[in-house]
């Protein structure tokens, strides 16, 4: 028999510090460096959002801007001419390719 001052008995099965895998600090220091450029990435997606709009607002009225953000077709009639605004989808890579003449 054993006897302890209050019946208690605590038994533990380990370091009395606890256990830290040695990998601890080189998985917090993957973490924080994944955070940052997850954030950075994030960041840089905002800022070209923003110049991208910046940009059509610049070059666009804003009845034209409206529609276009919501995926609709901007044709304006009037007397003498029709105005249409567009965005051609690959028109920068297919004018690359050619000459001033084409």
């Amino acid at each position: 028999d054993i006897n302890t001052a209050n019946n208690v008995w605590n038994i533990k099965v380990g370091k009395s510090e606890g256990f830290v895998p040695c990998w601890k600090n080189k998985s917090i220091a993957a973490a924080l460096v994944g955070a940052f450029i997850v954030s950075f990435m994030l960041m840089i997606i905002c800022i070209e959002s923003q110049s991208h709009h910046d940009l059509l607002r610049d070059m666009l009225p804003p009845k034209a801007l409206r529609k276009i953000k919501n995926y609709k077709t901007c044709v304006e009639k009037y007397e003498i001419a029709t105005v249409f605004f567009s965005e051609i989808v690959g028109y920068t890579a297919m004018s690359a390719e050619m000459s001033a003449i084409q």
